[in-house]
């Protein structure tokens, strides 16, 4: 997980009422404590496993209460244990707030894929950067991009997008590459199987050739759909082939374990637009969806 996502996460943590009190032999505020827990686990913080395994186990579980009397001294160890987590986290707080830049609503997150070489990092890099530069510098969308930060000790790298419409543009096109980057996964799962069944290599071909006019046809749908919802002139050609080759370059991308993410401050219909990478597998038609909203709507 990059620091910045976790210090957004923690940005959400009220440290001040999180830990357990001790007085004499009773400890209080557990319902605080474990909702803190419950948070740290949805959010895979698992630097904490320890520690939230520890409380699991321990007396302040077998009760509902806010209070418990615990006689022996398990309860210095659960009073030291809520401590360690809640000043571990307002430091953290603390550091992260002076080394990592404020974010930017309209900054986009890129996870590269794992290069086996430098070689191979920099060929995605100018790969992303040029198909980037041709969709926010187009005319109807007359946006930027400069490099705001590498995230410490991995392959993503934070840019900034001038424009809010730029990053949305890119979502729906990151969404689109999504989808159909889960289309070529299951098609190789059809031809793997094909294959292991010993169908005859003639017929393999003409699936795998249907398959590709399938997969342009999704592409070409999707499209359309970003025609439709971003610019004036539905039939730029010109236009049409460089999202469809953006489109293709970020499937590629996202099939070898990239990620494309916006601000986590971002607006909610931006970060809206990104497909969910947690369930990249089953990303649905951004067009599918579309057509249900609307017609939940008229409903």
């Amino acid at each position: 997980m990059r620091f910045s996502e976790i210090y957004g996460i923690l940005e959400n943590v009220d440290v001040k009422k999180s830990g357990l009190v001790y007085e004499n032999k009773t400890l209080s505020n557990l319902i605080m404590l474990k909702e803190l827990l419950i948070f740290l686990e949805i959010n895979e913080l698992d630097f904490y496993k320890d520690e939230i395994d520890y409380f699991r186990e321990s007396q302040i579980y077998s009760t509902t209460q806010d209070s418990i009397d615990i006689f022996n001294d398990s309860k210095y160890t659960l009073f030291s244990k809520s401590n360690y987590i809640v000043n571990s986290i307002s430091s953290l707080k603390l550091v992260f707030s002076k080394l990592l830049p404020k974010p930017n609503e309209n900054d986009l997150s890129i996870k590269f894929p794992k290069p086996a070489n430098f070689e191979d990092l920099i060929k995605d890099m100018a790969k992303i950067e040029k198909q980037l530069s041709i969709i926010v510098n187009d005319k109807d969308i007359d946006s930027s991009i400069q490099i705001r930060k590498w995230e410490h000790g991995s392959y993503w790298i934070d840019i900034a997008i001038g424009t809010t419409i730029a990053v949305n543009i890119i979502g729906v096109i990151t969404w689109a590459a999504a989808y159909i980057s889960s289309q070529v996964k299951k098609n190789k799962e059809q031809s793997l199987y094909l294959e292991k069944i010993n169908t005859e290599v003639t017929m393999l071909k003409s699936i795998g050739e249907k398959q590709e006019i399938y997969l342009n046809q999704l592409i070409d749908n999707e499209i359309l759909n970003i025609q439709e919802n971003f610019f004036d002139n539905k039939e730029d050609n010109e236009r049409n082939k460089k999202i469809k080759d953006t489109i293709k370059l970020f499937s590629d991308i996202i099939q070898r374990g990239g990620e494309f993410k916006p601000s986590l401050i971002s607006p909610k219909e931006i970060k809206d637009s990104f497909p969910d990478f947690k369930n990249i597998d089953h990303v649905p038609s951004q067009i599918k969806q579309i057509t249900q909203n609307s017609n939940d709507e008229n409903d």
